[in-house]
């Protein structure tokens, strides 16, 4: 006896993703390729992003560092020579 035959519709759902993966697969290969080589378009290589920065400070804010630290209810005096040498330490 003979195996019966699968649906009609199992049969198309696995050619198209036999097909989608062998499409995919080529389209991965010819970028890999285009990187490797050189030749990509410069247009769609990444570009960096130099308008923000993220900055570590060696020490506290001049807001909780003791010699710089405001009394309660008051700003920091920027034009103090404390403030600035501490700030220019940071």
């Amino acid at each position: 006896m003979t195996a019966p035959l699968p649906a009609t519709g199992s049969i198309s759902l696995a050619l198209s993703v036999a097909v989608a993966t062998a499409l995919g697969l080529g389209a991965a290969v010819a970028t890999a390729t285009e990187r490797a080589s050189g030749d990509a378009d410069t247009s769609t290589r990444l570009r960096q992003d130099t308008g923000s920065a993220l900055v570590q400070l060696n020490g506290d804010p001049l807001a909780s560092y003791v010699k710089t630290k405001p009394a309660k209810g008051k700003k920091i005096d920027f034009s103090s020579n404390t403030v600035k040498s501490y700030r220019a330490q940071l």
